[in-house]
């Protein structure tokens, strides 16, 4: 039975799956070439482009930790 009978929505689709494990794993810092094996991609352009959602807060968070390093705080 399709996923998204079973949980009786029509807004579920199987690409949200993989988009959400994609982000989960570039959030945590695993690398694009490890992702990219994971989904079994031959070409990483797609594997970026789910990804790019993603680098804008990576970079806020980087930003803020190096000011809070700059600031002496944690």
């Amino acid at each position: 039975m399709n996923l998204a009978k079973k949980l009786k929505s029509k807004n579920i689709h199987p690409h949200s799956f993989l988009y959400t494990h994609t982000s989960l794993l570039a959030e945590a810092g695993v690398p694009l070439e490890v992702i990219q094996d994971r989904l079994g991609y031959s070409d990483d352009s797609l594997t970026k482009e789910i990804c790019l959602h993603i680098a804008k807060k990576l970079q806020n968070d980087a930003a803020k930790k190096f000011a809070n390093l700059m600031n002496g705080s944690k």
